[in-house]
């Protein structure tokens, strides 16, 4: 009986073991897989991967400039280091095939997009005889927000970072505000105000030779009334009552919020910060109404 409750016991703890042991980064670093992906040509790896970058978190990637800088007089033994980025999509590893994902687009600073990294150091030694170990890829672990601007990220990185100033320059209408009734209107009774619609708008760009597609949607309208106060509406139509003869200004500024595609993927990405759109200015005369007396 002792046996038997041991035994128990030690598969217990070892079924525990197998449910809380730690996964691997690639396993763990993102969602599961996002479906459909974009499947990106040509994709990171290679090149000098102790570059020193503005933006991005470079410097916080492990295995980057560390060793010499290759064969020099006097010197006999050096090692070079080889780099290779893929996004944190589950479907990547250090040989591709280089899928981008939501989960890697939206995880991170605006301006950013994150990886896995894998390094490989190659040992050489001018002999005799002369010599040269390659090692095995490794990854680093955890995952890793990086800018555009880093060394070896794809191209399709610096078209996301191009995306949001392209949204921000996108000729967005200009919606300008409507009164009724107009162009006077009376203290005390309600003022309608509408400007624009809720359609969206497509745009279709074309960003370091990748062709992208662009919808933007008008989301929220900040009214400016012209008497110092303001309101703001999920919808392009409000009512206001002045309370004061004068003479004023109305406009409205537009929220749009956007999604976007690459190519011909139908994987929709967002577009992480809203563009602003002021509308001009529509002057609106208050008058205040006066009783008459109309003789019968």
């Amino acid at each position: 009986m002792i046996d038997f409750v041991r035994a128990f016991l030690v598969g217990m703890f070892a079924a525990v073991v197998l449910l809380t042991w730690p996964l691997s980064p690639a396993a763990t670093a993102v969602p599961p897989r996002c479906n459909p992906c974009l499947v990106v040509e040509g994709g990171g790896g290679g090149g000098d991967v102790g570059v020193t970058v503005t933006r991005g978190v470079s410097a916080t990637v492990p295995g980057r400039g560390n060793g010499t800088d290759g064969e020099a007089p006097g010197r006999t033994e050096w090692v070079t280091r080889e780099e290779r980025i893929a996004p944190a999509c589950s479907a990547n590893g250090v040989d591709g095939p280089d899928v981008l994902c939501t989960n890697a687009v939206s995880s991170c600073p605006v301006d950013q997009i994150r990886y896995w990294v894998w390094h490989r150091v190659t040992e050489h030694e001018l002999g005799p005889p002369r010599t040269r170990t390659v090692g095995e890829w490794k990854q680093e672990p955890g995952s890793y927000c990086l800018g555009s601007d880093d060394p070896g990220v794809p191209d399709i990185a610096r078209v996301l970072a191009q995306m949001q100033t392209a949204f921000d320059n996108l000729p967005l209408p200009k919606f300008g505000t409507q009164i009724n009734p107009a162009p006077r209107t009376l203290v005390n009774i309600p003022t309608r105000l509408t400007a624009g619609s809720v359609n969206a708008a497509t745009f279709s760009p074309t960003l370091l030779g990748i062709q992208v597609t662009i919808k933007a949607r008008p989301t929220s309208w900040r009214w400016t009334f012209g008497d110092g106060t303001t309101a703001e509406t999920p919808v392009p139509r409000t009512e206001h009552i002045y309370l004061e003869p004068e003479r004023v200004g109305a406009s409205v500024r537009v929220t749009w919020t956007g999604t976007f595609t690459v190519g011909s993927s139908p994987e929709v990405f967002p577009i992480r910060a809203p563009a602003f759109v002021q509308g001009p200015v529509s002057e609106v005369e208050v008058m205040q109404a006066r009783a008459q007396l109309v003789a019968e």
